[in-house]
């Protein structure tokens, strides 16, 4: 998911803050913005959101951010970045869960359709599935998805069976979809974090400070996070 969010209030001027973020983690992420520009209006904010893998993988190669906001900080010590991180605050718990489309025409869809797994390369939701259960089947008709939206949209399309994402975006989609069976807790695999040589220090460690806010911990709940904190 190629999204890049600039939350800008003039041309000509840089950011003061920039933050990598996982699309699992959108509405925190952009809660979390909200809650600091509505302490300093005048700092701009660019989000960039890409898998966590993608951002380890940008960290290797250079590229300025101040703050992360990852799932699986095993990923950033295996691709060899674990020093580029300061400081990492564990924020959240989740599980991945599989959850069927309730619409029925979907339903009776695949009673005489065949399809294969839709799934991304190595992302955090596929390494916390294969940790549960295993390699999925190619002939299972399920999907592993790598953000909400691609899940509610297959799912509702009827382009899979079933799917498997995080607790925390099933209960978000609401009745669009049925939870079928849980996972094991991931204990604190949300967690954000400070970049080392970050180019705006003062800014992302002013951000940081959210991390344990009770505003945060709100949000966290609203959003269907188990809280770490």
């Amino acid at each position: 998911m190629g999204m890049l969010i600039l939350l800008l209030a003039g041309c000509g001027r840089g950011p003061d803050l920039v933050i990598w973020a996982d699309p699992w983690l959108e509405d925190l992420t952009n809660g979390l913005v909200e809650q600091y520009q509505s302490e300093f209006p005048d700092h701009h904010v660019e989000v960039v959101f890409r898998s966590t893998e993608v951002i380890a993988q940008n960290l290797r190669y250079g590229q300025p951010m101040d703050l992360v906001l990852g799932l699986d900080s095993r990923i950033f010590t295996e691709i060899g970045v674990g020093g580029e991180l300061e400081q990492t605050i564990p924020l959240a718990s989740d599980r991945v869960v599989k959850v069927n489309c309730l619409k029925k025409e979907n339903q009776e869809r695949f009673q005489t359709s065949n399809c294969t797994v839709i799934s991304a390369s190595d992302r955090p939701l596929r390494r916390f599935l294969e940790d549960w259960q295993g390699p999925v089947s190619r002939d299972s008709c399920h999907l592993v998805g790598d953000f909400p939206a691609q899940v509610r949209d297959y799912l509702g399309r009827g382009w899979a069976k079933n799917g498997f994402i995080f607790e925390s975006a099933a209960l978000n989609l609401g009745n669009s979809v049925a939870i079928i069976s849980r996972g094991p807790l991931l204990e604190a695999c949300v967690s954000g974090s400070i970049v080392r040589n970050a180019p705006h220090p003062q800014h992302a460690a002013t951000f940081a400070e959210f991390f344990r806010a009770e505003k945060t911990r709100k949000l966290l709940v609203r959003y269907n996070f188990i809280t770490y904190f």
